[in-house]
């Protein structure tokens, strides 16, 4: 018996907008090639060729014919997914990745004189989005962790990206932020000398990392063929150049309930009297 029914139609929308620089979009487009061509090869047909760069996420995140993607734990656990249905989350090969589970550092300038985050009071603060885990989320709660209330920041500014967030704080635009280490690992290769630039301070928990999802309208035998296929491209043997450049080192089915630490370290800042990072 094979394994999945033949003839499966997947039209749709594909993207990996959440690892997007530059720098990895080749990448990106290998893996989605890898993807696409095992999935023919079970019966898959009509797969879209090439990835969508979205500029609505949430739009692309809960769109019915969304194929294959990937979002954040935040918008993930606040319904900014619709329906979406989890694939698998990723493992990366990040010295501070455990398994699927990673956080952020948060960052200053090297010349900074912020040593703590309680030193950060009154300075400004970058952030990549309010829909972000690993930018506003875990910052937020480890800030309420070492005891900011009120407004603790002069002013919080949205950069749109951790990479822009990274700049803001080298340009001396912003004073902090809290960067995603699988990007920040990201960013110091294609920039060697960016460690010289910063210097992190600290690190938040850790929580599940960003799932590959696809649309809850997926038919089971869809979901299953794509997280198959997803586990075989990334543990094929010798690795893929694009999953080596993706530092994607392996992936593992997480229930969606496993994301709930994120909703637990959101009502823990409440708790702690900083529901806003402000």
């Amino acid at each position: 018996m094979e394994r999945f029914p033949r003839n499966i139609m997947a039209k749709g929308l594909v993207g990996l907008p959440m690892y997007d620089a530059p720098e990895l979009r080749e990448a990106n487009k290998s893996f989605w090639q890898a993807i696409r061509k095992s999935l023919q090869e079970n019966g898959i047909k009509d797969l879209p060729e090439d990835l969508s760069t979205p500029i609505d996420l949430q739009s692309f995140w809960s769109d019915t014919h969304l194929v294959f993607g990937q979002t954040c734990g935040y918008p993930l656990t606040h319904n900014l997914c619709g329906e979406a249905a989890l694939i698998a989350t990723p493992c990366y090969d990040s010295e501070h990745a455990e398994g699927p589970r990673y956080g952020s550092a948060i960052v200053v300038a090297d010349s900074s004189s912020i040593k703590t985050l309680i030193d950060a009071k009154n300075n400004v603060a970058a952030i990549n989005g309010y829909d972000s885990n690993t930018g506003m989320n875990l910052f937020r709660i480890s800030l309420a962790r070492a005891g900011a209330r009120g407004n603790f920041f002069s002013k919080v500014i949205v950069t749109g990206s951790h990479r822009s967030s990274v700049d803001a704080v080298i340009m001396g635009e912003a004073d902090i932020a809290s960067i995603d280490v699988v990007s920040l690992a990201h960013f110091k290769r294609f920039d060697p000398e960016l460690s010289s630039k910063i210097r992190i301070i600290a690190y938040t928990p850790k929580t599940p990392g960003l799932p590959f999802i696809t649309s809850g309208a997926a038919a089971p035998n869809m979901i299953e063929a794509l997280r198959h296929v997803l586990f075989s491209v990334i543990r094929k043997t010798p690795r893929l150049d694009a999953v080596k450049a993706l530092m994607l080192k392996d992936a593992v089915f997480l229930p969606r309930t496993a994301y709930d630490e994120i909703l637990a370290l959101e009502e823990e800042a409440k708790a702690l009297g900083y529901p806003e990072l402000k």
